[in-house]
């Protein structure tokens, strides 16, 4: 498959590990360090990504927030959002789903699975 993915993500070894496997698997990757970046980085760009992929936990503005930022603004809020977590719990669960989260994965993230995922979150926008 091909598209623009928005990686949201603060540990830079994760991210290496994202862009490495969306990058190989044919998608366009562009990144943000948190929420805030991310946000700012949607405000501000003219060709909206076709998918989040976001961190959960991270400084100034975490997963949730940024979620809630995506949905609260008519420009992005079709966007399909992916959460990653090494965090897991029915809270976090139902609350991004209360945002309307295409999906909820457990860090680490297999390959083969991340990538079943991207793509059935990008086919459910065509």
């Amino acid at each position: 498959m091909t598209g623009h993915i928005l990686v949201v993500e603060d540990d830079p070894l994760w991210l290496g590990v994202v862009e490495r496997r969306l990058t190989k698997a044919g998608y366009t990757v562009e990144s943000a360090r948190n929420g805030r970046v991310a946000l700012q980085w949607l405000a501000d760009t003219p060709a909206l990504p076709a998918l989040v992929l976001t961190d959960l936990l991270m400084p100034e503005a975490d997963g949730l927030d940024l979620c809630a930022g995506v949905r609260g603004n008519s420009h992005t809020a079709h966007l399909p959002i992916i959460i990653m977590s090494a965090i897991d719990g029915v809270d976090l669960r139902a609350r991004a789903a209360a945002f309307g989260v295409f999906r909820y994965l457990t860090k680490p993230v297999p390959a083969v699975e991340l990538l079943l995922t991207v793509d059935a979150a990008m086919a459910s926008t065509s």
